[in-house]
């Protein structure tokens, strides 16, 4: 049966699409979130942190829509003065869905179907991840890491194909296959806010078996570890209605952005930048930086960088963009995608910062 991943974007009506702040923006701010990305499970709460959530999916396309038997109710959500931005569901259709195994040899035929039904035609762009290593992939004869794709309202289909690029040759690989909302939308002078655009879904970890060559990869092990400092602590704690205490850092992973020792939604030039990460459950991520959703080597000459989080602790990273060809009002991010190293993967989420505006 085909799994697919089904994502409701909202927003309060009278903002749009690129006017909304998001969830963790609003909070930080001590108002209530307008916005929410959700993936769709049979009883939808919206939370802090969504789980990659597998979805069972109509047999049949002409009887039943898997978005108008979605749980939620649309009509409710207009009354309460949100509008839809976007509404689609997306899998990965390969013969061994199921099982989330592929089998291959020199090329690897990748199958995703982006099902969608919105207000309005919106645009979405893949991205593959093989051991936390972004991958370069081919579309219709175009090949990069994230290629945009105009979506209209209804079903569409396209075929995916890329050979894995590794840091070290094995047996079996992890690969994550994520869809990134509205990824061409860049911040202006008029309109600073991200809102849900780059917004990230996932699908739950594939394995992919194959003889591939090692490539040319440097990832660097040099972030530095020191514990969660009060203010930070204090900042994501809350009381909840019964009385009790809530420690959000302790189950979700976040990460802030820093120049000169200020935490900052904007880089004015490439001078003390720093990337911190705290809380979350524990494990390995390999981080990738992006700008303009390209990845750049910026961990003073190394590709990626690996960070271990344990509880009750940062993880400061130190990168530099000066090699980077920048413009003003280009976009960075950073993916964290849970690597191996002898923990099960599948219990944690790959996940993604928050889109912040360069400056030369």
């Amino acid at each position: 049966m085909k799994k697919r991943i089904l994502v409701m974007v909202l927003g309060i009506s009278i903002l749009g699409i690129a006017g909304c702040k998001t969830a963790e923006q609003s909070e930080k701010a001590g108002g209530p979130a307008p916005t929410e990305e959700v993936t769709l499970t049979e009883s939808p709460v919206l939370t802090e942190r969504v789980e990659p959530t597998e979805v069972p999916t109509p047999t049949n396309k002409a009887e039943s829509s898997v978005l108008e038997d979605g749980p939620f109710d649309s009509e409710k959500i207009r009354q309460s003065g949100q509008q839809i931005q976007d509404y689609y569901a997306w899998s990965v259709l390969n013969d061994n869905s199921a099982a989330r195994k592929i089998e291959v040899g020199e090329n690897i035929p990748v199958e995703l179907v982006m099902e969608m039904e919105s207000m309005n035609d919106t645009e979405v762009g893949y991205m593959i991840f093989v051991d936390g290593v972004p991958q370069t992939y081919e579309i219709g004869g175009k090949e990069s890491y994230l290629i945009p794709l105009e979506c209209a309202s209804g079903i569409s289909e396209e075929t995916l194909t890329f050979t894995p690029v590794v840091p070290e040759s094995k047996d079996e690989y992890t690969a994550y296959f994520v869809c990134i909302n509205r990824p061409n939308f860049r911040a202006s002078e008029d309109n600073m806010d991200y809102g849900n655009c780059h917004s990230l879904s996932q699908q739950l970890p594939w394995i992919i078996s194959g003889d591939f060559s090692k490539a040319d990869i440097v990832i660097s092990k040099e972030a530095v570890y020191q514990p969660i400092s009060e203010e930070i602590k204090e900042q994501y704690t809350s009381v909840n209605r019964d009385g009790t205490i809530r420690k959000r850092y302790e189950n979700t992973l976040y990460s802030l952005f820093y120049q000169n020792g200020v935490e900052t939604e904007r880089f004015e030039g490439t001078d003390n930048i720093q990337l911190v990460l705290f809380g979350g459950p524990e494990g390995s991520y390999r981080v990738s930086l992006f700008v303009d959703n390209s990845p750049v080597a910026a961990f003073s000459g190394a590709n990626y960088m690996d960070v271990s989080m344990e509880k009750e602790q940062m993880a400061l990273i130190n990168f530099d963009l000066s090699e980077t060809e920048i413009s003003d009002y280009s976009c960075l991010y950073a993916i964290l995608c849970p690597i191996s190293d002898g923990e099960d993967t599948v219990e944690r989420t790959i996940e993604k910062t928050n889109s912040i505006t360069l400056f030369q």
